[in-house]
Parts: C-alpha cells; structure tokens; sequence
C-alpha cells in the first residue's frame, strides 16, 4: 500500500537517523476538476492502491471481443488502473506483474513473462523491445484503450507460436470503425479523463476528439499526457533511510491521429502516432560496465583464439562449448584503490553504496506507429467478413548515463580529480541503445457461422508476414578513453527476423461445452548484419599473429542466416458446470 506523502519542505542537512522528504505536493488536478464542475469517479480500492480521483465524461462503444479470448477488461476498468501494462492488468485471474519502477512492467501469466507472453496493439505486435528486459517499456497504452484482452489456450496459434503462456491484446480506437454518435455535437463526440494520485503525486490527462466530416469519414485524434515522481514507500534503505523509491519517476506523452472511410459493408482507415517515454530504472548502476567477460579461450592476445576462431571477440554469439574456458570469470571489476574490493554489499536492497543525492541512470524512448487497417463485410455468401492489417514502426530508446562522480570503473585518469571530472562528463551519454523497425501484415478471412449437432461452429484463416530489424548495442563512454579500435560491444547482434505464417481456428460451442482447435505453420528467417570489413581485419591480424607463434589455421564462421519451419497445433475443451443449491428462500418463502 503507497502511504500519503509528508507535506514538509526537503531537510538538505540531514544525519544517517533522519528520513529524507521530498517537496510538498499540491492537487492541481483536483482544483481543475471542481472548476469545471464535471462528473466525479472515485476509483474502486479493490482496483488500485493509488489513491485517484477521475473527471470523465465518456461514451464508450466496445466491440464483440476477437476471436479466441478468455477474458476482456474493459475501459471501465482501465481508467482507473495504473499507466503501465502488467500494474494494470495485476489481480486479474492468474495475471501477475513484474514492475521495474514507475516506467515499465509487464504481465506475468501462469508465471511465465518475456517471449512467453506475446503483447499486441490491435491484433498486430507491438514492436518494441520489452520482451528483452523487464526494465523496458511496453508501448501500449492502457489509458487510451478501450479494452484489454487476454488469450489463451489454442487462440495463442493466431498469432505465434512460441507465447504458450498467452497472448495480451491491447485494442483501442485509434482508426475509426463508425462515424460518431455526437455527445458533443451531431457529429462530434469527446471523452477527458483527468487523474491524480499522492502515492507518487501522478498528474494523469487525456483526451480524445472523434469528428464526422461529411457521411462516410471519420476523423479521430487522442491524446495522453502522465508525470510521475518517486513513488513512496514505508521506508528504503539508501545511505540514509528513504521514504522514497530513488529512480521511480515516470514522464509520457503520446499524440495520435486516425481518419477511416466507413461504408455499408465495412470500414478501412489509417493513423499515426508517437509515444516519448523518460523513466528512471531503480537500483541500477554503471559501475561494472567495463568488466571484461572472459569466457573464450585464449593465449596472451585475444586475437589469437586457441582455436583460430579469431571473430569471437567481434561476435561471441558465434562460439560454442569448445571455445569457453573452464573457469569463466570477470576481469577489471575492481572499486577500490587496493585492487581487491568489488564494491558489492548486501547492507541495502540495491547492491551496491548509494548516494541518494545522485540519481540512476533513466531511460529515453520514442515510437512512431503507423497502421493500416479495413474491415469489408459479407463480401461473399459464406464469408462473414474479411480484415486487413498493415503497420509499421519505428522504435529506438537508450539509457542515459547519470554522470555518477563515485563511478571509478573504466576510466582513463590520472588523479582522483580528473576521474571525478570525466565520470561526471559522461552523463547524458548514451551507454546502451535499443532499435527495432518492423513491419507487420495480416489478412484474416472468418466463415459464417454454421449450424452443427445442435450447436454453433465459428473460425477463421488468415496469413501474416512480418519482419523486425533490431539491435542492442553497449556504446562506450567518453570517460573510456580512445575506443576506436575497440570491438563493438551487442547485447543483441544487429539482424533481420522475417517470419511467414498461415494459421486458422474452429470453435464449437453447444450450451456449456466449448470446443476449440488451432493450426499454425510458420517459416523465420534470421540473417545477422556482420561488418565485414571489420572481420577481414581481424582475419588479416590473426594471420600475422599466427606466422610469428605457429598458431592453428584460422577456422572461418558460417555466417548463413538461420532459417527453421515449424507446424504447431493445440486443441481445448471447456466446460461451464456450475450446480447451485437452492437458498432457505428459495425453499419455503
């Protein structure tokens, strides 16, 4: 439970028995609200922790959910929940979260969470980079959807094959599928929604416009903006004892825009929209970036691998248990002057000696999205309607370096001053950088609904194409030094992932019993994007190293993409059985 924060101003001279405070917080939210004298809804306390009031003024039209879902949460229930994916959907059945701070988290289900869940915007991938770290944002917003839902069983076959645990769909009304209703006027209708929370003094607004120009488009624009503190706590152990979670802190903003042509037989419409994102990541620290991870084989000289696999420094994703020693270890991890001490301490939840006067590293991220999306109706008898998705996006964030002046790891200096002096010119500068454009394309085909031994049989066939470029790269620091011949440093190689599917689902439904199969084929393709140039280099220096101390020829890597199909299949059986015994009521009243 996040306690009240203290209204007293910040003690700047402060003892090791002294709790630290930060500035007084005033509800401005509240103050807007009763100015404009709107309806008031106070969030439900079995919903959230937060403390929150919400001025709404809403008209709300959900859609049939997609085919295969278990469970919906809807925006009734979303607008008064946390900003971030896994928060929100905590405390729904077998849904847990795994927080990083304010910024980020993401649903765990069954318990299982990563590559493991598969997060979608409108039935087509996110496309970002949450699936690598836990710290890393989910670039979807509950707070502009219009429903959350989850998909389990053999629906998880629509749309992949290695999310087993399930399939989180985040839809929301970003292209138009109906001209408005006019709340506001004949053919405009709006819905606001402003929230503040004192648990980490949270100014939440958004807001969404929907416009008819003439009789057939629809013009939609929305937007969210969130600001977000150190979230409080009971206590924190820091160098001093906190009554804060140092790092926590949160800033959104996210802007979007749709128009969509809307006939009788169906709709077809485009939108943008881009997300910025700067977010602390508590208990996070750079202080061990530049150990050296020895795990390859090697004499004096990493250039001459024992084994004459001289890539391996460049692209140690290439190596296998021939190449890794027997003892694999760390080297240049050292603190201290002495040499000896590695810093690490176990006196508070972080690790490591905290100042809390210096904060953590933060992340930034920037999204842009375009989607293409058209629903056509009974195009053919038989045929209940047919859907087209086109998006593509463009992702990219870093996590900037705080400039820490106790950071003494890795840098080039003389005197204690000058490491001081470099350390803190690091900040800002980037110390690991997260891209991923991708491209995704879906046509899914749904059969009328046919009759079948007293019940309903429904389903559907669709294919999808997608591609995603990614890469994670570790950048050194100025303080490092000349760099410029240093290898490049991947947390995730540069490469192409390129993936075909063909998949289709079948429900049965009579009464209480539910029948569902699914089929999936897939084809990835996955070239990497070496630098050649480099590797030529590094041949050519092996070879001189090698005439001079008769070491092994060099062996060259297989460089060819890697290239799997798959065929997966799932069936469920679901059966509502719920006797009920008859009330004292129900009896004798």
């Amino acid at each position: 439970m996040l306690k009240q924060s203290s209204h007293h101003l910040t003690n700047h001279h402060l003892t090791n028995h002294q709790t630290p405070k930060r500035p007084s917080k005033t509800p401005l939210c509240l103050a807007v609200a009763v100015a404009l004298s709107a309806q008031l809804a106070y969030a439900d306390e079995t919903q959230s922790d937060e403390p929150t009031v919400v001025l709404a003024d809403e008209t709300i039209y959900i859609e049939r959910p997609s085919i295969g879902t278990q469970m919906t949460v809807g925006r009734d229930k979303l607008k008064h929940r946390s900003a971030t994916l896994g928060n929100a959907l905590a405390g729904e059945l077998g849904i847990h979260s795994n927080p990083f701070g304010g910024g980020a988290s993401k649903p765990i289900i069954r318990g299982q969470d990563g590559v493991r869940v598969k997060i979608l915007q409108n039935g087509t991938d996110v496309i970002d980079m949450s699936a690598l770290s836990p710290d890393h944002v989910v670039a979807a917003d509950t707070l502009l959807a219009s429903r959350v839902e989850l998909v389990r069983g053999a629906g998880t076959l629509l749309y992949g094959t290695a999310s087993q645990a399930g399939v989180v769909n985040v839809v929301d009304e970003r292209i138009p599928s109906r001209m408005p209703q006019g709340n506001i006027k004949d053919n405009i209708e709006g819905e606001t929604l402003l929230r503040y929370n004192t648990g980490s003094n949270e100014r939440v607004a958004t807001a969404s416009l929907n416009m008819g120009v003439g009789q057939n488009v629809a013009v939609r624009v929305e937007g969210l903006t969130r600001r977000a503190d150190d979230y409080d706590v009971p206590e924190f152990q820091s160098d001093v004892m906190l009554d804060y979670l140092p790092d926590s802190h949160n800033k959104s903003t996210v802007g979007t825009v749709g128009v969509s042509y809307i006939g009788d037989k169906g709709h077809i419409g485009v939108s943008y929209s881009r997300r910025q994102d700067k977010y602390g990541i508590p208990g996070h620290n750079h202080h061990y970036d530049s150990c050296t991870a020895h795990f390859v084989s090697a004499i004096d000289n990493p250039e001459r691998a024992v084994a004459g696999r001289y890539y391996l420094n460049a692209y140690p994703h290439l190596m296998d248990d021939d190449d890794i020693v027997n003892t694999p270890h760390f080297d240049s991890c050292k603190v201290a002057s002495n040499g000896e001490e590695h810093g690490h301490s176990h006196d508070n939840p972080f690790g490591f000696d905290h100042d809390h006067n210096h904060s953590g590293p933060w992340v930034d991220m920037k999204t842009d999205r375009y989607d293409l999306r058209g629903e056509l109706n009974n195009p053919v008898r038989g045929m209940d309607k047919v859907r087209l998705s086109l998006t593509y996006a463009d992702y990219f964030h870093d996590e900037k370096d705080p400039g820490n002046p106790t950071r003494t790891t890795g840098i080039e200096a003389n005197t204690d001053d000058e490491i001081r002096e470099k350390a803190i010119a690091d900040r800002g500068h980037p110390s690991a950088i997260f891209t991923n454009k991708g491209f995704n394309s879906r046509l899914e085909g749904y059969h009328s609904p046919v009759s079948l031994f007293g019940g309903t049989l429904k389903g559907m066939a669709g294919v999808q194409y997608q591609t995603q470029k990614a890469s994670a790269t570790v950048p050194y620091l100025p303080s490092y030094g000349d760099t410029s011949k240093a290898d490049p440093r991947y947390l995730l190689v540069p490469h192409t992932n390129k993936n075909f599917s063909v998949f289709a689902l079948e429900s049965f439904n009579k009464g209480n019993l539910t029948l569902e199969g699914a089929v999936r084929y897939e084809r990835q393709k996955t070239p990497v994007h070496y630098d050649h140039e480099l590797l030529a280099e590094k041949l050519q220096r092996h070879i001189a190293n090698s005439s001079a101390t008769n070491n092994k020829e060099p062996q060259h890597p297989d460089l060819s993409p890697y290239t799997q199909s798959a065929v997966s299949y799932a069936g469920t059986a679901s059966w509502e059985f719920a006797p009920q015994l008859p009330s004292v009521c129900d009896l004798f009243a």
